[in-house]
């Protein structure tokens, strides 16, 4: 269900943006090292892709370490005192007002809908003027998601790894198609190989931040050169590399990585693909 729910949002970006160029693959890397696509705490979607027990992370800190205060009287969280991430993707509620879509048609905006909820992560992604087929893209785009240089490689490494898989299964002898987010992967993603001839570090500060680790949330195009290496590969793969690293990690560790969000969005407007209405979060 999660996979479908990839790629649809997908389908949906690149009749919205086609330049944008975003994988599903990268969107299904967003889903793994959060939450892994749901099953955190024993989650599981139900017939319409909701996920149960709702999933709620911490209260969201600023740059003092403080809890922020609730934005949105509980109507997205359930917290009237804090704001908390919520859902298969852990999205703010300030975020979630900005970026959130009824991706299924059924209705409603649905943050713990995994078809929502992937939709609103590939706007995420897509909100800036960026490549995501080239690296300096891809960083540009994961840090519109959280800024945490660690989760940055994380997804990347992640985005990696699920390529490499998909690539062997289409290569295989009889082809399979995947039919689910591939579970075989490392979460602390280390020891992932990087693309060739690509930078190996991710940026220290994101748009319009101080370089604390603190997560924009919101897109903006101008900012988001700031963020990204100055060098772009002229040989990066496109969202399916018809090659495949020559080492794939052996450690996988116990526990996913957990990452939220610790700012809110800086800008009331929302992006331009948050509009669409996909048939396909």
């Amino acid at each position: 269900m999660a996979l479908a729910a990839y790629q649809r949002a997908e389908a949906v970006l690149k009749g919205a943006d086609e330049s944008c160029h975003l994988s599903w693959t990268l969107i299904a890397a967003v889903g793994q090292v959060v939450t892994q696509h749901g099953a955190q705490n024993g989650g599981t979607f139900d017939d319409d892709g909701v996920l149960h027990p709702k999933l709620k992370g911490d209260p969201i800190t600023g740059d003092d370490g403080k809890k922020l205060p609730d934005s949105d009287a509980g109507q997205v969280d359930g917290d009237e005192l804090y704001d908390l991430p919520v859902g298969p993707m852990q999205l703010a509620p300030p975020t979630w007002a900005i970026v959130g879509v009824d991706s299924d048609g059924d209705g409603s905006r649905n943050p713990y809908d995994i078809d929502d909820a992937s939709l609103a992560v590939a706007v995420l992604l897509c909100s800036g003027e960026d490549d995501l087929s080239k690296r300096p893209g891809r960083v540009a785009g994961v840090t519109r998601v959280n800024d945490d240089p660690s989760f940055i490689e994380s997804v990347l490494a992640a985005d990696r790894a699920y390529t490499v898989q998909l690539n062997d299964a289409l290569n295989a002898s009889p082809t399979v198609i995947p039919t689910d987010p591939f579970t075989d992967i490392p979460t602390d993603l280390t020891d992932m190989p990087s693309d060739t001839d690509t930078p190996s570090d991710t940026p220290s500060n994101a748009p319009g931040t101080d370089g604390t680790g603190t997560p924009t949330w919101t897109p903006s195009p101008s900012d988001t050169d700031s963020s990204t290496p100055t060098e772009t590969p002229s040989d990066t793969p496109s969202s399916t590399p018809s090659g495949t690293p020559s080492g794939t990690p052996s450690d996988t560790p116990s526990d996913s990585p957990s990452f939220s969000p610790s700012d809110t969005p800086s800008r009331s407007d929302t992006p331009s693909a948050s509009a669409t209405d996909p048939s396909t979060t």
